[in-house]
């Protein structure tokens, strides 16, 4: 049996025990919401953060690893990135502008994650024309007329083809001597800017001369054909890249037979362009060409001389003078 002290002193050990539950209670609830309330404003601090920084932010051009000097600018190692506006120079690349500077050599190293600047490629910075040459190729520059450059429309990029012709004692000829060629200059322009005018390079002058990228063997080529004959570039359309294998050297004789299938020629022989030398032209049958007519001979003229008189009447006639 509980005597009054004891149970006085129990009464208190369960109060106090409901008071600590309780105040544990009341703690974790506290903390649960002082954990909450932390995080909602830590998610507007971050939003707030975030508004202020992407309404600076501007898109730019950035290497996807580190890229060597040398190396191709492509889509298979640059990437887009957002960065704030205040670290975006003017000569940044940005991603409308990509498509202008695409194939072009960096002359600098650039690391991972950095932007990439028009300093650091050949075209934009101060390197010169070397640097727009890869490892075992060439540059060579041939002549070219107003024809040759179609009006100066030929720019730095394009592609071209490469005919010869050539004069020799059979005749004219006209011989393909290169295929899918890419034009590095014009004149003293190697790049495509807007900025340049076309047709003209740096100083408003119109080119006389068009610089190519080949291999050395293509460029001994290109040294002999500029020495035996005249070049005429053809103009490629952009991204055709194709060879045409069938193509062979065309003669004068041929010209006529060449493109048309007219059936049978009959072959003329015609003076050539040197004395003693003579073109062989053929021509088709069905051209029907006037038949020339030779001159009749001229018909002998004889003069039949007057028949003399007879002797017997030569008699009688003077026989008759003679008469009284």
């Amino acid at each position: 049996m509980l005597t009054r002290p004891d149970f006085a002193e129990l009464m208190r050990t369960r109060r106090t025990l409901v008071l600590a539950v309780a105040g544990g209670v009341l703690g974790v609830l506290a903390s649960i919401l002082a954990y909450v309330y932390l995080e909602q404003e830590e998610t507007k601090l971050r939003e707030q953060v975030h508004t202020e920084q992407t309404k600076d932010l501007v898109p730019v051009v950035v290497a996807k690893f580190a890229l060597a000097a040398g190396t191709t600018v492509g889509d298979n190692n640059m990437a887009v990135r957002q960065v704030p506006k205040d670290y975006v120079y003017p000569e940044t690349i940005l991603p409308g502008n990509f498509d202008k500077i695409q194939g072009q050599v960096l002359i600098k190293p650039l690391e991972q994650g950095q932007p990439l600047l028009l300093s650091y490629l050949a075209d934009g910075g101060a390197a010169g024309l070397a640097d727009k040459l890869k490892d075992g190729r060439r540059a060579i520059t041939i002549n070219v007329d107003e024809v040759s450059s179609f009006s100066g429309l030929l720019m730095p990029g394009d592609r071209i083809d490469l005919m010869l012709s050539s004069r020799g004692s059979s005749g004219s000829m006209v011989l393909p001597l290169l295929q899918n060629v890419k034009v590095i200059a014009t004149g003293s322009q190697y790049s495509a800017a807007a900025s340049v005018q076309q047709g003209s390079d740096k100083f408003g002058l119109r080119y006389a001369t068009v610089t190519l990228d080949v291999t050395p063997e293509d460029a001994e080529r290109v040294v002999l054909a500029r020495d035996t004959g005249s070049l005429t570039a053809i103009l490629r359309g952009r991204g055709d890249d194709a060879d045409v294998a069938a193509l062979a050297p065309l003669q004068m004789e041929q010209l006529f037979t060449h493109s048309l299938n007219l059936g049978d020629t009959v072959s003329y022989i015609m003076p050539g362009s040197q004395p003693g030398v003579a073109t062989t032209i053929q021509v088709p049958i069905s051209m029907n060409l006037p038949a020339v007519s030779s001159p009749a001979p001229a018909k002998a003229h004889t003069t039949t001389p007057p028949a003399s008189a007879s002797p017997a009447a030569s008699g009688n006639d003077t026989k008759k003078q003679d008469k009284p």
